[in-house]
């Protein structure tokens, strides 16, 4: 195929929509996907990410203020949220890419791939953003705990206890 005979397609939307790429509402694809989707572009243009669970950066309930800790958590679960939000709007989308190519409407295939390459390649650039910045954060590790090593007498010495343990029951009983 010829690259004259490709076509690009203009996604239409309305004058909002397109000035900040929204995904419109699809056809059998669940509209609490889309929203999330659409809040997906919304949080790092605008930043309200950041204030999205804690407004002013406190824990009200536990009397301080958040850390590198909490916020290495908030990102952690925002990266999941997205991986679940990839998973399940793909696999949407592709199940409307199949449906569309077994009856044929190749136009409308070629829209939701159209969509589908825009989803993926949406949420892939927001959790590669924030696995970045979990990186950057100075989280301070836990301290390791020291397991004890047995030496090989100890062991020696509690087989040995065991085993006449074990003859001292056996022959209290038979």
């Amino acid at each position: 195929m010829s690259s004259k005979n490709l076509k690009y397609y203009n996604f239409t939307y309305d004058n909002d929509v397109s000035k900040f790429q929204y995904l419109p509402y699809l056809y059998n694809v669940t509209k609490e996907y889309v929203d999330e989707f659409n809040k997906n572009i919304l949080k790092p243009k605008f930043g309200f990410y950041q204030t999205e669970e804690n407004s002013n950066n406190y824990y009200e309930d536990k009397k301080r203020y958040i850390n590198d800790d909490d916020i290495k958590k908030l990102y952690d679960a925002r990266y999941l949220k997205n991986s679940i939000l990839y998973e399940n709007l793909t696999l949407e989308i592709y199940n409307m890419i199949s449906y569309y190519n077994t009856s044929n409407d190749f136009e409308s295939q070629k829209l939701y791939e159209g969509y589908l390459y825009k989803v993926q390649n949406q949420i892939r650039a927001e959790n590669k953003r924030i696995r970045e910045l979990i990186n950057k954060l100075k989280i301070k590790k836990p301290k390791r705990i020291e397991k004890k090593v047995i030496s090989f007498n100890t062991l020696i010495i509690i087989l040995f206890i065991t085993f006449s343990i074990f003859l001292f029951v056996y022959n209290y009983y038979y």
